[in-house]
C-alpha cells in the first residue's frame, strides 16, 4: 500500500511539471539535442490494466485518483513500475483537448480486469527507448528530443507509446530519478 501512495505522490509531480511543458508536438525541423541517447531493444510482452482519459496533460494530475482507486478496487496487484501511455502527441491536427492518454500498471496475463479499466498487451517486437535521468522538470524536453530522434530513421510508430517511472521522488533525490521513454515500432 505505501508503494501506491508513493507512485501517487510521484506522478502528481510529474503531471503537473509535465502538463504545464507538453502542450507542444515533438517537432522534427530541430536538431534533437546531442545529450539525448536513444537505443532499440527486443520488445517483450507486458499485460497492463490502465484507466483512459481524454483531455489536456494538465488534466493528469487530477485523473491518477481515479485510476489508483479503480485499479485497487478491483484488487488488482502491479507487477511492475506505472506507466504513463500516451495515444497521441499534440499537433496542428491534434487540440488539447483530443488528447488521450492513460495511467497503467502491468499485470499477470491472466488477471481479470473489469469497467472502466482496460486491458491491453504490449508485444511489438522492437522498441526505441531513451532514459530520462534526472528531475521532471527536463522530461518533456528529453521526449520531444526522443521523438525528433525518432523520426530521423523513418521507423513507423506503434501506438500507444508510453513512459515508465522506475523510481519516485520519494525514494530518490530528483536527480536520481530515471524514466523511460518508449516508442514500439517497425523499421
Amino acid at each position: 500500500m505505501k508503494k501506491f501512495f508513493m507512485v501517487f505522490l510521484m506522478v502528481i509531480s510529474v503531471m503537473t511539471v509535465f502538463g504545464q511543458q507538453a502542450q507542444q508536438a515533438p517537432q522534427t525541423k530541430q536538431e534533437p539535442l546531442p545529450n539525448t541517447q536513444v537505443m532499440e531493444k527486443e520488445g517483450t510482452p507486458v499485460w497492463l490494466a490502465y484507466l483512459e482519459f481524454t483531455g489536456p496533460y494538465e488534466n493528469m494530475g487530477k485523473a491518477i485518483p481515479q485510476f489508483m482507486k479503480e485499479f485497487m478496487g478491483q484488487g488488482l496487484k502491479p507487477q511492475g513500475m506505472l506507466y504513463c501511455l500516451y495515444f497521441n502527441v499534440p499537433g496542428p491536427k491534434i487540440k488539447p483537448e483530443e488528447l488521450k492518454w492513460a495511467y497503467a500498471f502491468p499485470v499477470e496475463k491472466d488477471a481479470v480486469v473489469k469497467e472502466p479499466l482496460k486491458k491491453y498487451e504490449i508485444n511489438t517486437k522492437m522498441i526505441f527507448y531513451s532514459i530520462h535521468n534526472g528531475p521532471y522538470s527536463g522530461l518533456a524536453e528529453t521526449m520531444t528530443n526522443t521523438f525528433k530522434i525518432f523520426n530521423s530513421k523513418n521507423y513507423k510508430v506503434i501506438w500507444p507509446v508510453y513512459n515508465i517511472f522506475y523510481n519516485s521522488p520519494g525514494e530518490v533525490k530528483p536527480e536520481e530519478l530515471k524514466t523511460e521513454i518508449g516508442l514500439p515500432f517497425d523499421k
